[in-house]
């Protein structure tokens, strides 16, 4: 599990998800944009098996974020999400009469991308320009 931080860019990895990347892919597609406190209220109680597994690389990006930079969770807003083939996990299976088979699961490999946001902590965007409102009496 690998954290690296790129400039303005904080990253989360795991590799070895049991699940398939396409699965994993819609559930960050889902979160993409998102705040990290929103994100990882979703991801809570999204009933999707990977979910709590993309929470933790999500919270591992937002704490590498913190510590290098002093960032906030709330100041942080998840960027892309990159899923690709893991390295396969191969198990033997014993049998009778002294055989054996072999058991290969694939597993995942997921990176998660999270930046500084550029709208305030509120999710808004900054106002600019004039902002204000001619009151109706």
């Amino acid at each position: 599990m690998i954290e690296e931080s790129l400039g303005e860019r904080y990253i989360g990895h795991d590799g070895e998800a049991r699940i398939s990347p396409a699965y994993a892919a819609r559930v960050l597609a889902h979160i993409h944009g998102m705040p990290v406190p929103r994100a990882l209220h979703v991801l809570r109680f999204n009933p999707a098996v990977i979910c709590p597994q993309i929470a933790r690389i999500v919270q591992r990006a937002a704490a590498d974020a913190a510590r290098r930079s002093h960032h906030r969770p709330e100041t942080l807003v998840v960027g892309d999400g990159l899923v690709g083939d893991g390295q396969d996990v191969i198990r033997v299976r014993r049998q009778a009469h002294g055989t054996a088979d072999w058991i290969t699961t694939k597993t995942t490999e997921i990176t998660v991308e999270v930046r500084p946001n550029d709208r305030n902590p509120t999710g808004s965007r900054v106002a600019t320009g004039d902002t204000t409102r001619k009151e109706s009496l």
